[in-house]
């Protein structure tokens, strides 16, 4: 992934034992929680990009 200024903030409410469980995981993985995340919605982005160019090719096949 590459290096961009970081400009905006998003804020989401969870469940205490859900964070701690998910800091947990990060510090044995040796990441922040925040490039876990960070990652997690690149790829999310990335696989929806991908079905929607798949989506695209199929419609002009089919002449739409």
């Amino acid at each position: 992934m590459a290096l961009k200024p970081k400009t905006s903030v998003l804020q989401i409410r969870l469940d205490d034992d859900l964070l701690s469980e998910f800091r947990r995981l990060c510090d044995y993985r040796g990441e922040t929680v925040s490039a876990v995340l960070r990652r997690s919605i690149s790829n999310h982005n990335e696989h929806w990009q991908e079905r929607e160019r798949k989506d695209a090719k199929v419609a002009l096949a089919r002449g739409k």
